[in-house]
């Protein structure tokens, strides 16, 4: 496997174990540039009611990555079937593979704590045990690898299912300190004090294997 399609499973992978319930970045594939791209709930300030940069909005992004994104968050609004949603683990989904990895656990302690945890994941959770003090390096390196495994398939059955070949896909980046800056001197509201607001807008860029 090559590094680009390490890449790129990787950040497949970063999706798929997004919370469910979660807005805060959403992952995609566009058929028509055949590039995985994600859209940051920030970004959507971005437009106006019409769809089109909003006159009290600028960004850090560059002319190319805001023209690149205005166009897509265009073409989601409208329901383009040449961008695919890339879909997360289901909730169910997730609680049947957490169960299976503590079902090889023998400690039994340590299968109470976790099976508790099971059952406090919701749509708001991120895909993972929150191992404290009672659990050891090895089997969180041993959630973490048969987690890693079990997200790869994901990404492999649906690469498979949409025939996309990711050695000639390309995976969009932006600049991680993105920022965008709403001016409210244009807004007539008296009860808005501050007339900037920064919005943060940064990507998380995705750990390898």
């Amino acid at each position: 496997m090559t590094s680009h399609s390490s890449q790129i499973l990787n950040w497949l992978a970063i999706g798929f174990e997004q919370p469910t319930g979660s807005l805060t970045e959403s992952f995609y594939f566009d058929l028509r540039d055949n590039e995985f791209f994600s859209i940051m709930i920030a970004d959507n300030f971005m437009l106006d009611e019409n769809m089109n940069i909003a006159s009290d909005v600028t960004t850090s992004y560059t002319k190319v990555q805001q023209d690149s994104l205005v166009d897509r968050l265009k073409r989601i609004e409208q329901g383009d079937g040449e961008i695919i949603s890339i879909p997360r683990v289901p909730l169910e989904d997730r609680k049947v593979f957490m169960e299976m990895f503590v079902q090889s656990l023998s400690d039994n302690k340590l299968i109470e704590i976790l099976k508790q945890r099971i059952i406090n994941q919701d749509y708001a959770t991120k895909f993972d045990f929150y191992f404290d003090k009672e659990t050891d390096i090895s089997i969180k390196e041993k959630w973490e690898n048969q987690k890693n495994i079990f997200l790869i398939q994901r990404a492999d059955s649906f690469l498979n299912l949409n025939n996309i070949n990711i050695e000639n896909c390309t995976l969009w980046e932006s600049d991680n300190s993105g920022q965008i800056t709403i001016d409210l001197k244009s807004h007539d509201k008296k009860e808005v004090d501050s007339k900037i607001i920064l919005i943060d807008n940064k990507r998380p860029w995705w750990k390898f294997w």
